[in-house]
């Protein structure tokens, strides 16, 4: 867990950061959202002390970071950025070492821990582990980047921006693995990012940032259902029903019981609505049902259940029903 608790930061007479409170739960991927100079990046550099706050406090699993110093805090945290950051003298499996090494890690453990990383990036080990990052392509060195940040197994990781110099196809495919990743390990994760999509797609919670305050906090289909402000509302604009059907998961809804007989369509319930509505429209039948991912069976819904959920999220911002 990480709290910033009345955070400021200045240079000279401008305000960068303006006494930010936050608090990311241990396991929850929390994106940091929001326009050029809004303060994200400053916000997420103050967690490692990289930047170095003007006041307030941070705290990590309740220590204060200013307790221990930036390079034995750094070794702890796991960091990745938008420019990757490889040492280019350096292998691949060299470069996850990185921290490992620092920490005094067994070579064999490291070795072992290499293989096991470049495996969850889906880089096959042998084929990978010797090139130099020259030899890579820009996202097979961005999933190198992620697994350096992951090296030291680091229950909290910053990422700035990581997937911002990739390509559009290859960079859907990243978060699409990097989600799956998260799932597995529930790591304490900081996202910067200014891409819409991205934050709605990754993000537990979103913090919308402008002008060095967070405007709003809460999950992707809140801020969306609910704004708090006319700046969040604007921020997200367009069909903001279509934003809730890509947002919402279907475990969010009430789920009934399935009723007698299988349903003849299922699908799990971390699909989206939009995924649902999909596979109700596409199907023969008016139930749907709904699976753990493990071949468990939750229950159905129908096209009546969506709509009523979506009613009601949608009320919740003072809209009239439809």
């Amino acid at each position: 867990m990480i709290e910033f608790i009345d955070v400021r930061k200045t240079y000279g007479g401008e305000i960068a950061v303006n006494g930010v409170s936050l608090r990311v739960e241990t396991g929850e991927l929390c994106v940091l959202l929001g326009p050029s100079g809004c303060g994200k990046t400053t916000l997420l550099r103050m967690a490692n002390r990289l930047v170095e706050p003007t006041s307030g406090t941070i705290m990590i699993d309740g220590e204060d970071i200013m307790c221990s110093s930036p390079v034995e805090l750094r070794r702890r945290i796991g960091y990745a950025i938008q420019s990757v950051g490889l040492f280019p003298h350096r292998t691949v499996a060299q470069n996850i070492a990185t921290t490992p090494e620092l920490m005094g890690m067994a070579a064999g453990k490291i070795a072992a821990r290499t293989d096991e990383l470049l495996s969850m990036m889906n880089l096959e080990p042998a084929r990978y582990r010797d090139r130099y990052p020259s030899q890579l392509s820009g996202g097979e060195a961005q999933r190198v980047g992620v697994a350096r940040a992951l090296a030291a197994d680091p229950p909290l990781l910053l990422m700035d921006e990581p997937f911002g110099a990739i390509d559009p196809i290859n960079r859907a495919e990243i978060r699409e693995e990097f989600l799956a990743l998260q799932r597995r390990l529930r790591k304490t994760i900081i996202f910067v990012s200014h891409d819409i999509p991205e934050a709605l797609f990754l993000a537990d919670r979103i913090a919308l940032m402008r002008s060095g305050n967070i405007e709003q906090v809460g999950a992707p289909p809140e801020l969306i259902a609910s704004p708090a402000t006319e700046f969040v509302k604007r921020f997200f604009g367009g069909d903001r029903r279509m934003l809730l059907l890509e947002t919402t998961r279907v475990a969010e809804m009430t789920i009934p019981p399935a009723g007698p007989g299988n349903p003849r369509a299922a699908i799990a319930a971390e699909s989206t609505l939009r995924e649902a509505l999909l596979a109700l429209m596409s199907g023969d039948g008016e139930h749907l049902g709904i699976h753990d991912g493990n071949g468990g069976m939750l229950g159905e819904i129908t096209l009546g259940d969506i709509q009523r959920h979506m009613a009601l999220a949608m009320r919740a911002d003072g809209e009239p029903r439809r």
